[in-house]
């Protein structure tokens, strides 16, 4: 059975894409109160055994880190992939959050949204992660394509 880490998923009551249907799914967070499988923080994912895992899911975690960190965390991605393993990465759309932003006259302070985990403002944690420096934030990408981009 194919095996899928889950990185910053909070708990395995959100549910992963369909596609996913039949792997075993194990959780890591570095929140232990959503009962992870793994309770880490994804910029030490290299203290774990090596090319584990046939998937990385990480669902809107990766832009919670600092700039200098997500090399770090990409790299622990691909330290725990299987050869052919690959990785779906998905960030937020900052296309359209900006459009929402400017539609609705919100500062940077507003608040946008509130969710189950708190609310949302427009002011984000650490600044936009453009992967590419093209202005565009990929939904889904192969780790290498990260990778390559900070490796130079």
């Amino acid at each position: 059975m194919p095996k899928v880490l889950n990185v910053g998923g909070n708990s395995k009551k959100i549910p992963l894409p369909p596609f996913y249907a039949g792997w075993e799914h194990v959780l890591l967070d570095i929140d232990p109160r959503g009962n992870p499988d793994v309770v880490c923080d994804a910029c030490t994912l290299d203290t774990l055994p090596g090319a584990t895992y046939d998937s990385i899911y990480c669902s809107h975690n990766l832009e919670h880190y600092f700039h200098h960190e997500v090399q770090q965390v990409l790299s622990g991605f691909a330290h725990v992939l299987k050869p052919d393993g690959f990785a779906f990465i998905r960030v937020p759309d900052m296309h359209e959050l900006m459009a929402t932003v400017v539609e609705r006259k919100l500062d940077i302070d507003d608040l946008l949204s509130v969710f189950s985990g708190g609310p949302c403002s427009n002011a984000p944690n650490c600044g936009p992660i453009d992967f590419n420096n093209d202005g565009l934030f990929p939904d889904t990408a192969d780790i290498d394509n990260f990778l390559s981009v900070f490796s130079g």
